[in-house]
């Protein structure tokens, strides 16, 4: 029985991750349209200057859907300032190389930074 419980609280668990990754980046439940044809969309919280609604026509909605869909084949996450791959005072601030000979006890420092996969961070 407890075996079965636990395989349940799993299962709701991956349906609870399921569920939050594939939810769309719009909520369908606050955009409509208005009797000029354009699309409305209700932001959930009002901006400071009292705005509700976000109003445009329908291609101008669809190019601002459209530039939420990532480019294929390219990083999400881009580096800017001294992390961006060439800027010169990178290798002041990003860890490098390290690498371990057979017999040695200390690590060795090679020059040339590289970059860390998340498992060697």
């Amino acid at each position: 029985m407890l075996v079965l419980f636990a395989k349940l609280k799993n299962a709701k668990r991956l349906e609870r991750l399921c569920r939050y990754t594939a939810r769309g980046a719009l909520s369908e439940a606050r955009l409509g349209r208005n009797k000029q044809g354009q699309v409305l969309y209700k932001l959930k919280t009002p901006y400071n200057n009292g705005t509700t609604h976000v109003v445009s026509t329908p291609l101008e909605f669809i190019a601002r859907l459209a530039a939420l869909i990532p480019p294929p084949k390219l990083n999400l996450t881009r580096d800017h300032g001294v992390f961006a791959p060439n800027h010169k005072l990178r290798k002041a601030i990003v860890r490098e190389k390290i690498t371990l000979k057979e017999n040695q006890k200390s690590a060795e420092v090679k020059s040339p930074a590289y970059r860390l996969t998340w498992a060697n961070a």
